[in-house]
């Protein structure tokens, strides 16, 4: 008979037995929960992935150009000056249909018909570069897209003559490549027509 007042001591077994039920409970709580949740989100995006087809290729790739993860999309900067004068670059080159002129690069956009991969959206000067494909464009071509004149020896109705010369800066160096420059992000270029 137990004493009145004094806690009694549950059996051996008994104690053993909650202490492994506690092991259970935490080894449940710390390793299998996580790992359960870890499945069901692996088989969530499992599925995800699964279903998505790949994009069908609009044409095939020339030395260059290569398909990635992403669409490719960079912003560089055009400024053409005219002495001290900022020149006005267009929004909607390459959307609005007076404003897109050549169309060999259409193969390439992402909105179809709607949107040259060369284009702007407003008059700041910003070129957005939006292309199915990374391949290596230009500001040559993008005078193409918009039908203006683009060489050393003339920019849209500036001519070089013995008055005047045209150079062409890209991030603040001089560039010889004109046409043949290449946009990365954020690259800013500009043509300065100038008296002699």
């Amino acid at each position: 008979m137990a004493l009145e007042g004094k806690p009694q001591k549950p059996p051996a077994n008994r104690r053993m037995a909650k202490r492994e039920l506690e092991r259970r409970r935490r080894h449940f709580r710390q390793v299998i929960m996580p790992a359960v949740a870890l499945v069901a989100i692996a088989g969530v995006v499992g599925a995800y992935v699964i279903t998505l087809p790949p994009p069908p290729p609009p044409h095939e790739l020339g030395p260059g150009e290569y398909y990635s993860d992403a669409d490719m999309h960079i912003h560089p900067h055009l400024a053409i000056y005219n002495g001290a004068q900022l020149a006005s670059i267009p929004a909607q080159i390459g959307i609005d249909a007076s404003l897109w002129n050549d169309h060999t690069l259409d193969r390439y956009s992402l909105d179809g018909p709607q949107l040259s991969p060369l284009h702007t959206h407003d008059t700041s000067g910003t070129i957005h570069v939006e292309s199915l494909v990374t391949r290596g464009f230009t500001l040559g071509e993008f005078f193409a897209v918009w039908g203006q004149p683009f060489s050393p020896s003339q920019v849209l109705n500036l001519h070089a003559d013995s008055a005047h010369r045209l150079t062409l800066t890209v991030d603040g160096k001089p560039s010889s490549a004109w046409a043949n420059v290449v946009f990365h992000e954020s690259e800013q270029i500009e043509v300065h027509y100038d008296a002699v």
